[in-house]
């Protein structure tokens, strides 16, 4: 790892090399990751928002790294793309960057309509509730689960959409966001498989304030954070055996309330 003291000067040049050095993440040890990670937080408080290409270059090349080997870089990493997102965003022009792990999409919201975000993987529909309160919003698609929980080896995930909005945080909305994901329009579900609609929630896949739309094949959330959609098979349904003595008795007892309340009519009408 380079030396070199990053400056807003040489910035560009220092991204441009430290992409080089990543493009083959092969090899790389848990530490290298580290030092590559420090590296980037030096470098996000010195590149302008124009030239963060390289900067999104860099991560995405970080991403192709083993899970294990990015384990301790996570939080880091993930802090860092949603950082330098939101400096993009808080620049004057839209911007969207496209890389294999990683993108980045910003937007300027016009407040009196609903706003649509989208990249080739994912589309969202935001409500005129939303936009009314902001003037912006930034969007960082993970294309790897790498950064946070990857489902099991029979399950399916998409991409994963971090959405954010300038100034303000969007919980319990009345109107729900809308979130379409080119891989789910092409999911088949049978019978033993749901889809779930889920967000991040620091160290699960949480379902609260999600759902899924099998009309429309979308999710709806009415708040924003990291969100997925997963197919996974149902859990399947515990039937409980029933006692045969207890059985009995059931029957016993619902004869009885039958004869009673004939019994019952019998007097009254005669």
């Amino acid at each position: 790892m380079t030396s070199t003291k990053v400056t807003e000067e040489n910035a560009v040049e220092f991204a441009d090399n430290l992409k080089e050095m990543t493009n083959s993440m092969e090899d790389v040890s848990s530490s290298g990751v580290e030092a590559t990670v420090s590296a980037l937080e030096e470098l996000e408080n010195h590149i302008k928002p124009e030239n963060s290409q390289s900067f999104v270059d860099i991560s995405s090349n970080l991403l192709d790294a083993s899970e294990d080997t990015l384990n301790k870089s996570k939080a880091s990493l993930q802090n860092l793309m949603t950082k330098m997102a939101k400096a993009m965003a808080e620049s004057d022009t839209e911007q969207k960057i496209f890389t294999k792990n990683v993108d980045i999409i910003t937007t300027k919201l016009d407040p009196n309509k609903p706003a649509t975000m989208s990249s080739s993987d994912t589309s969202i529909n935001i409500p005129k509730s939303v936009t009314s309160r902001t003037n912006g919003a930034y969007l960082v698609v993970y294309k790897t689960a790498k950064l946070f929980k990857p489902v099991a080896k029979d399950e399916k995930m998409t991409v994963i959409s971090d959405l954010h909005f300038s100034g303000i945080e969007v919980e319990n909305s009345e109107e729900e966001i809308q979130l379409g994901f080119e891989e789910l329009q092409k999911w088949t579900v049978n019978e033993s498989q749901r889809i779930q609609c889920v967000f991040w929630n620091d160290s699960f896949w949480d379902d609260y304030g999600c759902r899924y739309d099998s009309v429309v094949k979308a999710c709806f959330c009415n708040h924003a954070t990291p969100f997925t959609s997963i197919l996974s098979f149902k859990e399947p349904e515990v039937i409980e055996p029933v006692n045969p003595v207890v059985r009995w008795i059931e029957v016993i007892c619902f004869s009885v309330s039958i004869i009673s309340c004939i019994t019952f009519l019998v007097i009254i009408l005669s």
